[in-house]
């Protein structure tokens, strides 16, 4: 497969539409495994998908948190499959996951161009019989990051899997497209399909395709076509778009006009992420190579001294401090003691969901908490409608 073609896939289709000339210069700079990032998140969601693909594998591995979690997400998909059988009663169900999917340039025509390739994480379908096409295919996307996605009804990725499963099955009678987000909210969110919205869908994304393979596709940044985009260091579009923010620097805050003030706040993010990377870059680079950035180094980080067993700790020096000296040099995470108390009781009958942990540790230290306010965050408010 061509480079380009794998970097156009169904995960991908915001950044094209809304950047048509990031296809061409991501495959210009792209290096397999060169983002794959050491990053938690990224190995929660992989880890997480994994075991909802295999129920049978063990979850010993998980924390509280994660088990909720995964609990939740496996709630969610069986609401989705509750409202399908509730709208197509009587069916027999055939589960498929990470089923690789295709979609091609002509709708229905098994001999044109394969134009993108994908991977739905959980197919059902839906069959009244073995011979008649299927009643209905309901297709979900289990997103286990915490920032929320797009909503269902506009999520090109959604409408990527639901054209390429009327290419695997055709004529099916309704298509049902679904995102589970645990982190984000306990209810699915899901969108129903009919044949005819499937034609306006794959017009749509063949739209997509042709304007980023065009040639001199536009390249327009903004906070949502760059912060997942490899190609940042080579961009023109990307420098324009952060220069924004470095022509302020030389300017007193005092003096900034609110268009300079929604500039910074809009980019800084991006900013930051793209520093926070490339020093990442930087160390690997001269972790392999101590050589190769001239005038540069790595010096070796200092060391943190930790406690590992606060009661030992208090044993070796309770003759020399009082209780409430210890106490004030020790802190007690509140989180950690929810987690412990739901997971005691997580495989008892008193089990209690990590809210209700919550809400006990509020009650049973009431007397000893305090609030404490912290500083405002800032957000985008919401436009309000013309």
């Amino acid at each position: 497969m061509k480079i380009i073609d794998a970097l156009f896939r169904p995960s991908s289709l915001s950044r094209r539409k809304l950047c048509a000339g990031s296809l061409a210069l991501e495959s210009s700079v792209f290096t397999p495994g060169a983002d794959d990032r050491d990053n938690a998140d990224a190995a929660e969601g992989k880890l997480l998908h994994q075991l909802l693909a295999e129920p049978k594998l063990s979850r010993n591995v998980l924390d509280p948190s994660q088990l909720e979690t995964m609990e939740r997400a496996e709630a969610g998909q069986e609401e989705v499959l509750a409202k399908v059988r509730q709208l197509h009663p009587g069916c027999t169900e055939v589960r498929m996951v990470n089923r690789p999917l295709f979609f091609r340039e002509r709708r229905g025509n098994s001999k044109a161009a394969v134009l993108m390739h994908g991977t739905a994480d959980e197919i059902v379908v839906f069959l009244k019989d073995a011979i008649s096409a299927p009643e209905a295919v309901a297709c979900t996307d289990w997103k286990m990051g915490r920032k929320e996605v797009p909503a269902v009804e506009s999520n090109l990725q959604i409408r990527a899997y639901l054209c390429m499963l009327d290419e695997l099955f055709g004529n099916a009678g309704a298509y049902y497209g679904a995102i589970v987000q645990p982190w984000v909210s306990s209810k699915p969110f899901i969108v129903h399909y009919e044949p005819k919205d499937i034609g306006i869908a794959h017009a749509e994304i063949i739209g997509i395709w042709n304007a980023a393979h065009a040639e001199h596709a536009a390249l327009v940044a903004s906070e949502e076509t760059c912060i997942h985009c490899t190609a940042k260091p080579v961009c023109a579009s990307f420098s324009s778009y952060i220069a924004g923010v470095q022509k302020l620097q030389g300017l007193p805050a005092r003096q900034w006009t609110a268009e300079q003030w929604d500039t910074f706040l809009s980019r800084k993010g991006m900013l930051q992420k793209f520093l926070e990377e490339r020093t990442e870059d930087a160390r690997a680079i001269l972790a392999a190579d101590p050589d190769a950035i001239p005038g540069w180094g790595l010096k070796e980080g200092a060391q943190v001294r930790q406690v590992t067993d606060v009661v030992a700790a208090w044993e070796s020096l309770r003759d020399r401090l009082t209780p409430r000296q210890f106490s004030d040099c020790a802190k007690l995470s509140l989180g950690d003691v929810e987690r412990i108390l739901w997971a005691a009781v997580y495989d008892s009958p008193e089990r209690i969901s990590q809210k209700e942990a919550k809400r006990l540790v509020n009650e049973l230290l009431k007397a000893v908490i305090v609030m404490k306010q912290n500083k405002p965050s800032i957000e985008r408010k919401e436009k309000e409608p013309q």
